[in-house]
């Protein structure tokens, strides 16, 4: 399968030289051509040393920072051709991974369903292209060999479910000291059937429960992946959520429709409104609704609920969950009312694709998402919530006393970067009078969290705390 073993110089393939590609990125659709300038990108990443330690979780191989930056010993790495830098310059992303055939039929006026995900998250792609009928564009963490159970991955999901191949886009993201690795790829897994399929690709790590994005040793970077994934929308609005949320029927449509008779495809790209997607949790075997009368018969019967209902309500309540189940009887989308900006949403949205990109230093847990829609309030952007159409959670979410440790002391380090320099360089770049700047500063919880940030900020929480009196 996908796992690095020791080897020796004789039976590691040697790279061939510049003027020609190895024999597996021959065999790859998309990959049959190479640029000098890609060529020269290719000879200037670095090797995964041999010596590099890895840590494994199930059947899965979860990769970590090599421990040697030596070069010395010749690569066995194969990269795919056509990579570009992140903003942050610390991953390559490549774009259009494997030849994507939504091209064909491309209109610019549409939206984009944007989202990311690692290689065993790639099953709940399978369910986004079942239930939204427009182009799709992920971006796909793949460091070392990942790479190589994603590309199997993705060319056999595209084999089974023709509506992947026709209209998703996949964009390969790696860390530039861990590059892909494509040496194990066969260009598809072993399985029996399309079902069997996705539940390999489920237990990809052996976490059969998806509690986790990510199990391996690299922290995750939730915004490298979103902006990958932005760049990558081929359509003037874009749709930006979660892999693991699933939208109404038809919304796609119903955007549109709603587009044309307000002519949103006509006005000015700076226009200043993103169109809130309310958001909730179904139990675990419950069928997901599809339209709001569906969704609120299902409240009803306590089988859907409020997203983050026990764990983080108030990351939605500007969207007033129970008042938008009220409104009924309105068949075509509409806005429902206008939300103000509190300080811990995360909303899911439709937007025009000029609004800003995510900031790539925001890694792992929190801040993440948070850090941008701060961003669209200090800009001045409106938060119009739709009437009609929404998004599901597969699954409730319960407080685990585990997982909300490793978050808080994950994020100590995002919470000083938002509060103290983030929000600051805001108040610089726009003119607009908002700020985003809590009263009451928020601290991590949790004994190692409270320990670091005490430890250094009595002063600058006095300035802090000054300034915005």
């Amino acid at each position: 399968m996908y796992r690095i073993d020791t080897a020796t110089d004789t039976d590691s393939p040697k790279p061939k030289s510049s003027k020609s590609l190895p024999n597996l990125i021959q065999l790859i659709p998309g990959f049959s051509s190479i640029s000098s300038f890609t060529t020269r990108v290719w000879e200037s990443l670095p090797s995964l040393p041999k010596s590099s330690s890895l840590s494994t979780r199930g059947s899965r191989p979860f990769s970590s920072l090599p421990v040697s930056s030596s070069l010395s010993n010749p690569s066995k790495i194969h990269v795919p051709a056509g990579v570009l830098p992140s903003f942050s310059g610390d991953y390559m992303i490549r774009m259009f991974f494997i030849s994507p055939e939504y091209f064909s039929n491309w209109r610019y006026e549409d939206v984009t369903l944007v989202t990311m995900c690692s290689a065993n998250h790639l099953h709940h792609v399978i369910s986004l292209a079942e239930r939204w009928t427009g182009p799709i564009s992920v971006g796909v963490f793949g460091p070392g060999l990942e790479a190589s159970f994603a590309t199997d991955a993705i060319e056999s999901i595209k084999s089974c479910f023709p509506a992947v191949r026709e209209r998703v886009l996949f964009h390969l993201v790696y860390p530039i000291n861990l590059p892909a690795d494509l040496s194990k790829s066969t260009g598809r897994l072993e399985y029996n059937d399309c079902e069997d399929l996705r539940k390999q690709i489920k237990s990809y790590g052996g976490d059969e429960d998806d509690r986790a994005n990510y199990g391996g040793d690299i922290p995750f970077p939730h915004n490298v992946l979103r902006n990958a994934a932005r760049r990558g929308a081929p359509t003037a609005f874009i749709f930006l959520i979660d892999v693991d949320v699933m939208p109404s029927l038809n919304l796609r449509e119903d955007f549109n429709d709603f587009a044309i008779r307000h002519s949103l495809y006509d006005k000015n790209e700076n226009e200043k409104t993103v169109f809130v997607v309310p958001v909730f949790e179904k139990k675990k075997g419950s069928s997901c609704p599809d339209d709001k009368r569906e969704l609120a018969d299902s409240c009803n019967r306590n089988e859907v609920r409020s997203f983050h209902e026990e764990t983080c309500k108030w990351c939605h309540e500007p969207e007033q969950p129970k008042k938008w189940l009220q409104i009924q009887g309105q068949q075509r989308l509409e806005i429902s009312f206008n939300s103000s900006w509190t300080k811990s949403w995360e909303p899911f949205y439709i937007a025009t694709r000029k609004v800003p990109y995510f900031d790539e230093r925001f890694m792992v847990y929190g801040f993440d998402r948070i850090q941008q829609i701060c961003e669209l309030h200090v800009a001045g952007y409106q938060f119009a919530v739709l009437n009609t159409a929404f998004l599901v959670h597969d699954g409730w979410k319960f407080p685990d006393k585990e997982i909300k440790e490793l978050q808080n002391r994950r994020r100590s380090r995002n919470w000083v970067l938002f509060h103290f320099h983030y929000q600051q360089v805001l108040l610089k770049m726009y003119q607009n009078p908002n700020s985003c700047a809590p009263i009451e500063t928020f601290v991590p919880k949790g004994f190692k969290a409270l320990a670091h940030i005490n430890s250094r900020n009595n002063r600058i929480k006095r300035t802090y705390a000054s300034r915005i009196t």
